[in-house]
């Protein structure tokens, strides 16, 4: 028997409104090769089914505990799981994610066997139900609380941002629980572990282990509401914080984070609700006001290549048919944007067009890659695919399937970049790449 068998993990789930998604969470956190866990489940008083199928697993599975409350929000689901726990260990799942097997097992002995107060693995944006099948062998890599920052910010796959897809001991929850924010309300708490448990090393492992599930939103309006005002309030916080701590270079960790919420929030209120603009106007003052320091620091926000605008007035001209390639997080990003400056777009493509719930939302076909379009020089590719190596697989298929006309990733992501700021924020081309 392994020596961590015997250790109590305690996996807080808040629940509300995911019933569409909740099976399959609870179920991947059931599963775990960790098997002493409690699972709690905070029913944050759901107006679905949700209550009754926590209530169905708590039947049919000791392990689960369930707490009915009334609506308080994410915050304070959260804090009724700590309050109830009796775990050594701590672990969030949000209840419309899911998790690998192994999650757990990697992430305690990440912890316990380099003695530190809390572990992380790698997440990905996911849009269906995969998981990484193939993960690469286990392997951990320890840090300094500033070097573990730094890594975290600096990695891809990583975030310093969000408590879950850790691990963490109860001993940091001591006096710790969740601020009242709707937006961002876990900043404060992973800023508060990094400096509680500065005096321990912190641990990561290069493995794959939480899947953050993107959820459908509304593509072409209410894909933002100005409830995200609140995670402003979370950053000054996490600001003042570190300043009373005179650890200037940590804030600028999270500073840069809160520019660039601050220009995509920005943007996408005034693309989506105009009508609000009283209500979030004080953004552009503050985006004004931090510019030069975000261009000091080089953020990509701020970056616009030089041929993003050549581009872009290419495509505005209205002469070319286009079809976006990749619905992920590029592809999900510029689409909304595409939309609204009415650039013809015939279909949008996607290896997993048959699974991707946004299929039902969107008023044009969404289909997977297909040759078709008789006239295909007449048609212009825009290829959202992140991954360069994977991106030139796709543009070689689809050049054999009789297409020539492409823009990648980066070159769209730019043009769209430099219309939108263009529009809403022209003092931000100054700093083209």
């Amino acid at each position: 028997m392994n020596s961590l068998d015997d250790v109590l993990v305690s996996v807080i789930i808040p629940v509300y409104n995911v019933e569409k998604y909740l099976r399959r969470c609870i179920d991947s956190v059931v599963n775990q090769t960790h098997r002493n866990i409690e699972i709690i489940l905070v029913d944050d008083g759901s107006p679905d089914a949700c209550p009754e199928i926590c209530d169905e697993y708590a039947k049919k599975d000791s392990r689960v505990i369930v707490i009915h409350q009334c609506n308080q929000g994410l915050s304070a689901a959260r804090n009724a799981g700590i309050d109830a726990s009796r775990g050594d260990w701590l672990c969030f799942v949000d209840s419309d994610d899911f998790v690998d097997p192994r999650f757990i097992t990697e992430l305690l002995e990440a912890a316990v066997t380099n003695d530190c107060l809390t572990a992380r693995c790698k997440r990905k944006f996911v849009y269906t139900d995969q998981i990484d099948e193939k993960q690469p062998e286990a392997e951990y890599k320890v840090f300094n609380w500033f070097e573990y920052a730094a890594f975290l910010d600096n990695t891809p796959g990583y975030t310093i941002y969000s408590v879950c897809w850790g691990i963490y001991h109860k001993s940091l929850f001591e006096n710790l629980r969740f601020p009242p924010y709707r937006h961002t309300e876990d900043a404060p708490v992973s800023t508060q572990v990094l400096w509680l448990a500065r005096e321990k090393k912190f641990a990561v492992t290069n493995q794959t282990l939480y899947y953050y599930y993107q959820r459908p939103s509304s593509i072409l309006r209410g894909s933002v509401n100005v409830n995200v005002l609140d995670r402003y309030e979370a950053f000054e916080w996490i600001f003042d914080f570190w300043k009373s701590k005179n650890e200037p270079e940590i804030a600028d960790v999270y500073f840069r984070m809160y520019f660039t919420y601050l220009v995509l929030d920005y943007t996408n209120l005034c693309r989506d609700l105009p009508e609000d603009y009283s209500k979030y106007s004080h953004l552009h003052s503050l985006i004004e006001r931090n510019a030069h320091k975000a261009q000091l620091l080089n953020l990509k926000i701020t970056v616009i290549p030089s041929v993003s605008q050549d581009i872009w007035e290419w495509i505005s001209k209205g002469k070319e048919k286009f079809i976006l390639y990749g619905y992920e997080n590029i592809g999900r990003e510029i689409y909304p944007w595409l939309v609204y400056f009415n650039v013809d777009i015939k279909e949008i493509w996607d290896q997993n067009a048959d699974q991707h719930e946004d299929a039902d939302e969107i008023k044009i076909p969404f289909l997977k890659p297909h040759d078709a379009f008789e006239l295909k020089d007449n048609i212009v590719i825009i290829l959202t695919i992140e991954d360069e190596k994977q991106s030139l697989i796709i543009r070689r298929k689809l050049r054999q399937m009789g297409y020539s006309n492409f823009i990648s990733c980066g070159n769209i992501f730019g043009a769209v970049k430099y219309a939108k700021y263009k529009k809403f924020l022209p003092f931000l081309l100054t700093n083209k790449g």
